[in-house]
C-alpha cells in the first residue's frame, strides 16, 4: 500500500513524497514487461525471447518509462484525491529513489489555486467605444428592456477591462476540461441537425486541431472571467456563507429531485469547493453589476417599464399554471368517472 507524506511549503503549494513498495513496483514493471516484450529488441536474443533482466542491462531503467510514469500518475492521483480542496495545477515530479528492490519514492511539488494580482478595478474605466455601443444597442430596445440589457453590457465589459489590466493565472488543466467540454457539446448540437464533426470540418475547411485550439482559445477567455471575478469576490470579503452554501444545497437538490441529505453527502468532498466557489464568483459579478449601476443608473421610466413588465409575466405565469392545474383536475375527474378498461 503506498503511503505519503504531505508538507505545504507555503500556502499555495504542496509537496507531496511518495512511498510505493518495492514488491507492487516490481510487480507493476513486470506486468509491464511481459504484456510488452515482444518490443524489446536485444542485439543476439531472438525478439521476445529476452529476459527483463536483460532489457533492464542493455536499455536502463528508461525501457520502463511508460510503466513508471504510470505508477507515479496513479500514486499522486490518489493522493491529491484525498486533498480536501481541488488541486488545479498539475505537480512537478522528482524521483527521490529508484533502486531494484528497494521502495520507489518520488516527489511531487504542486501549486493549488491561481495566483491573481488585480489592478484597481474600482477606478479603472470601460473604453468608450464598448461604452458607446451598448448604450446604442439598449437605446434601440423597448423601454422595459433597455436598463437590464445596458447593465448587462456594461458588466461584460467592465470585466472583460479589469481582466485585461490583471495578471491572472489561468491553469492549463481548467482550460482543456472547458474546452473539451464545449467541443462534445458541439458534437451533440451537430447531431441534433443530423451532421457530423466530419461534416463541420468539411464544410468551414478546418480539422480537429484547428476546432480545439477555438475552443481552448474562448474557454481561456471565459475562464479568466471568472478567475477575476472570483479574485474580487476575495478581495471584498464576498466568499460563500455557510448559509449560502446551504441554500444552494437546497436549490440544486429540488432541481434534480435528489434529497437534500444526498446532495450534501456527494457534495462532502471536492464539489463543496466548487460550490463556494461558483457562489463567491456570483457575489463578484453582483459587485460589479452594482458598480455599473451607480455608474449608469436606470431611469425612473425604465425602473417603471420594467416593473410593470415583470407584473405581466408573472401573471401569465400565474395563469399559465391555474390552466394546467384546471387541465390536470378535469383528466382526474374524468378518470374516476369512467376508469380504464383494460
Amino acid at each position: 500500500m503506498n503511503t505519503y507524506i504531505l508538507e505545504k511549503p507555503d500556502p499555495n503549494h504542496l509537496l507531496y513524497t511518495i512511498t510505493i513498495p518495492a514488491l507492487e513496483f516490481d510487480s507493476a514493471i513486470d506486468q509491464y514487461f511481459r504484456k510488452n516484450r515482444d518490443k524489446f529488441n536485444v542485439p543476439g536474443v531472438r525478439p521476445g525471447k529476452a529476459t527483463r533482466k536483460m532489457v533492464e542491462s542493455y536499455f536502463g531503467r528508461k525501457a520502463f518509462k511508460p510503466a513508471i510514469d504510470k505508477i507515479v500518475s496513479d500514486a499522486y492521483g490518489k493522493a491529491a484525491a484525498e486533498y480536501p480542496e481541488e488541486i488545479l495545477f498539475m505537480p512537478t515530479v522528482r524521483v527521490v529513489q529508484d533502486i531494484p528492490g528497494r521502495d520507489f519514492v518520488f516527489s511531487a511539488h504542486v501549486k493549488v489555486n491561481p495566483e491573481a494580482e488585480l489592478c484597481d478595478y474600482r477606478k479603472i474605466e470601460i473604453p468608450q467605444e464598448q461604452v458607446n455601443d451598448a448604450l446604442k444597442t439598449a437605446a434601440d430596445l423597448p423601454i422595459e428592456n433597455r436598463a437590464a440589457t445596458r447593465r448587462y453590457l456594461l458588466q461584460n465589459a467592465l470585466i472583460n477591462t479589469i481582466a485585461a489590466n490583471s495578471d491572472i493565472e489561468v491553469p492549463d488543466t481548467l482550460v482543456n476540461e472547458r474546452a473539451i467540454e464545449m467541443a462534445n457539446a458541439f458534437d451533440q448540437q451537430l447531431a441534433g441537425n443530423n451532421k457530423t464533426l466530419d461534416d463541420y470540418y468539411k464544410e468551414c475547411n478546418t480539422d480537429e486541431k484547428a476546432l480545439l485550439r477555438d475552443f481552448a482559445d474562448a474557454a481561456e477567455k471565459q475562464l479568466r472571467m471568472r478567475l477575476t471575478l472570483l479574485a474580487i469576490a476575495k478581495n471584498e470579503g464576498l466568499e460563500a456563507t455557510d448559509e449560502e452554501y446551504d441554500q444552494e444545497c437546497r436549490r440544486l437538490a429540488e432541481n434534480s429531485l435528489l434529497p437534500y441529505e444526498r446532495v450534501k453527502e456527494l457534495f462532502a468532498k471536492h464539489e463543496i469547493f466548487k460550490v463556494r466557489r461558483d457562489i463567491a464568483i456570483s457575489k463578484g459579478a453582483d459587485f460589479i453589476g452594482r458598480m455599473i449601476d451607480e455608474r449608469w443608473p436606470a431611469s425612473e421610466e425604465e425602473k417603471e417599464a420594467e416593473k410593470k413588465a415583470e407584473a405581466n409575466r408573472a401573471a401569465e405565469d400565474a395563469a399559465r399554471a391555474k390552466k394546467n392545474a384546471e387541465a390536470f383536475a378535469k383528466a382526474a375527474k374524468a378518470m374516476e368517472e369512467e376508469p380504464f378498461q383494460p
